[in-house]
């Protein structure tokens, strides 16, 4: 594998499933390229350091792509602390590994590399070779994001990539109740990377078994989208699926959109390592406004509780250190990565599974029904209705009267 390619611009996000069964033993192979960082480990939300941003997804090629947006939405505040860089990069255009909310104060290398900004705000840096660089990075303060409102965007930030039937009752029900409780935009967020995060286990297998990758493909072809089918392939009685950060923050992008979330899917790097290379990582990220335009918000479900990302494979580290620049502060929403506690509430009204229930009445009836938001809202005025409710249950419970 062309190592030079880690470090290039993307334009379009394949899919994994299809990838060669040789990653495992490219893993091995030590870097020629890479950069260190300072400190080691970045807290969240700096420690996502985005390559590209993809947004619009093609069924046919079940292929995403390419989202500039705007560079302003990887703005931070006020100066909250800097980090060093320093490593080798291949010649041509290399895109630095920015942490968000960061800017470049400063790059040094002896081949005289010139560096530009991309239309997105990604740090792109040419030179006519290999170069040995070394650069500073001010991060800037993180917004507050708990009373932030989803961002004016884009309709693709919102458009679902996923079929209704190919969503797990209790995955349409979470929707279904972040809509009927009248979550924040940030709740809405956390509760999704959570639910997905308990609900579903991380697991590497089909990327080290190619007979488990064959299998796999096979079960989700022919889906709206393969590699959430995929990710339910793995279904087991304690957990609604299995996979890896592609599945799960797929998975994670399609319900932060169906809660009424703006959202892009992110590949790029982490920096709680020490070190990167190969851009090993892929995210959801929300889009939301704080009071100061749109801002990019980290939404990651595949990491521990503590809040680390989780890799698969590890690939042997390059000789190259940074050294120290000063610690990043983490603002206060941040600190500790908690999901935000939920209010009182009644039970969740079942709409998500009645909602299936009259689709079947349609296809044994030919009897339409009325669109999903007519139903929903026609389904939600029923439960609430005492009398109707009560109707309801006593012909269900075969009861004359």
């Amino acid at each position: 594998m062309d190592q030079r390619r880690w470090f290039r611009p993307d334009r379009r996000l394949d899919p994994q499933l299809r990838a060669s069964p040789d990653w495992l033993d490219d893993r091995r192979r030590a870097a020629s390229f890479g950069v260190a960082h300072s400190p080691r480990t970045l807290p969240a939300p700096y420690l996502y350091a985005p390559v590209a941003l993809f947004a619009d997804f093609d069924r046919r090629r079940q292929s995403w792509s390419h989202f500039a947006g705007e560079p302003d939405w990887r703005g931070g505040g006020d100066p909250a602390g800097r980090v060093g860089l320093r490593g080798r990069l291949p010649g041509g255009a290399a895109v630095l590994p920015l942490p968000l909310y960061g800017r470049i104060l400063s790059v040094e290398d002896p081949a005289g590399a010139r560096l530009m900004t991309e239309p997105g705000g990604a740090a792109v840096l040419f030179s006519d070779g290999d170069t040995l660089v070394t650069a500073t990075i001010e991060i800037g303060a993180a917004p507050d994001f708990t009373r932030a409102v989803p961002a004016s965007a884009d309709a693709m930030l919102l458009r679902p990539t996923v079929a209704d039937d190919e969503l797990p009752d209790e995955v349409l029900g979470l929707v279904e109740r972040l809509h009927d409780e009248h979550r924040s935009a940030f709740e809405r967020a956390t509760d999704i990377r959570d639910f997905v995060r308990e609900r579903y286990a991380y697991d590497p297998s089909y990327l080290e078994d190619p007979a488990i990758a064959a299998w796999l493909r096979q079960r989700s072809r022919g889906r709206s989208n393969e590699h959430v089918a995929a990710l339910h392939a793995g279904a087991d009685p304690e957990h609604l699926g299995r996979g890896v950060c592609y599945e799960l923050n797929l998975l994670a992008c399609e319900l932060l959109r169906r809660a009424g979330v703006p959202a892009v899917i992110a590949t790029g790097w982490t920096l709680d390592r020490g070190f990167v290379d190969e851009p090993d990582h892929l995210f959801a990220m929300a889009l939301l406004d704080a009071g100061d335009g749109p801002r990019w918000l980290p939404v990651d479900a595949s990491t521990t509780r503590a809040g680390r990302p989780l890799h698969a494979g590890h690939r042997p580290p390059g000789p190259w250190r940074a050294a120290e620049s000063g610690a990043v502060r983490t603002p206060g929403w941040a600190r500790a990565g908690r999901r935000a506690e939920p209010s009182a509430a009644p039970p969740r009204p079942p709409v998500a599974e009645l909602l299936r229930v009259a689709r079947y009445l349609e296809e044994t009836t030919g009897r339409h029904l009325g669109s999903r938001d007519e139903l929903a809202a026609a389904l939600r005025e029923l439960l609430r209705d005492p009398d109707r409710a009560a109707s309801l249950a006593a012909f269900l419970g075969g009861d004359p009267e």
